[in-house]
């Protein structure tokens, strides 16, 4: 008969109300509050297709010249060495359990635009090493770090200290980056000093991640062109290729579901073989609800626009649920 909304000056506080019977309900419970919250009988996790992803976002330009390329990561073939390095699936189940899936690109699971089925670089150190030794990237010292030119293969990952599974995933990255000579330096950052050091383009590597909008067509301005070359656009690493740029151009210009798919299909295949990111994580939504509550179909963007036909049954309600509403 009634929602009432509550705010709390921040998480701990509002996990406190829900885990006190004070609350009914939390639209995000982070990973790291999912066993605190499963310990409740009273309460239960529902999760649901996600719209963020995370990535590290690779600097195609040089960041204190941005006339010049990065003098690592323009090259292509040195990008898909670094993505095949990489076992990914490995890194996002340490960090999150099963609370996430592997990102399979610049995309989320809850688009119907999205193929799951996108080919990926696999996961080879072996294929990685054959790949930096034909570039001329060779450890001749043996300190376990390749150079090239007398110069070693290193670069900073900047990491928003305040994203725990970020943290978590920069760490197993770094370890297994080493094992293919590639020293990669973290560093954390509070997230307004990151989003500072994101926005300017002032970095090497960056763990960033997105959340997306209910239509695709955000893409334009993290990936696009346009994102790249417009002063406020959110494309950070700079890349840019025109064939993608048509494809999404296409794929949003269509009525049709499934010819917008084809084009978003061979959109996000374009940009995984560019590898101008390496993709990690998807997580899932994990709502915490109290058992009472019986819900319907959540929407991954809008998980309230069913509330109307949520029911509570009368055998299991509680004194705040037969309150009758002021008018």
């Amino acid at each position: 008969d009634r929602v009432i909304v509550t705010i709390a000056p921040d998480f701990n506080s509002a996990l406190t109300r829900l885990l006190g019977g004070e609350a009914d309900l939390i639209e995000q419970v982070p990973a790291t509050s999912i066993a605190d919250v499963a310990k409740d009988s009273a309460l239960r996790i529902l999760l649901s297709p996600g719209l963020d992803y995370n990535f590290i976002q690779l600097n195609l330009r040089h960041p204190k010249a941005r006339a010049r390329p990065h003098p690592v990561f323009a090259d292509v073939a040195m990008r898909k060495a670094l993505t095949a390095a990489l076992d990914r699936s490995r890194i996002v189940r340490n960090a999150y359990d099963s609370l996430a899936n592997v990102a399979v690109g610049p995309t989320v699971r809850a688009y119907p635009t999205t193929d799951t089925t996108l080919r990926q670089i696999p996961w080879s150190p072996a294929a990685a090493r054959r790949t930096l030794d034909s570039l001329g990237w060779r450890d001749a010292n043996g300190d376990g770090i390749r150079e090239r030119n007398g110069i070693p293969l290193e670069f900073t990952l900047t990491v928003p200290g305040s994203s725990r599974p970020r943290v978590v995933m920069a760490v197993l990255a770094q370890e297994q980056l080493r094992q293919v000579g590639v020293k990669a330096n973290i560093e954390q950052l509070d997230f307004t000093a990151f989003i500072d050091r994101e926005t300017r383009r002032d970095f090497d590597a960056v763990f960033g991640g997105w959340r997306v909008e209910a239509s695709p067509g955000g893409i334009r301005q993290t990936w696009g062109t346009q994102g790249s070359r417009a002063g406020s656009g959110t494309n950070y690493g700079s890349y840019e290729n025109p064939v993608f740029d048509s494809l999404v151009d296409s794929a949003l210009a269509s009525t049709s579901l499934a010819v917008r798919r084809a084009y978003f299909t061979r959109a996000y295949q374009t940009i995984i073989d560019d590898a101008p990111a390496i993709w990690f994580a998807e997580p899932k939504r994990a709502m915490a609800i109290h058992r009472r509550i019986e819900t319907r179909g959540l929407r991954p963007d809008s998980w309230w626009a069913g509330l109307a036909e949520w029911t509570i049954p009368p055998e299991r309600r509680i004194e705040r649920d037969r309150q009758t509403n002021p008018r």
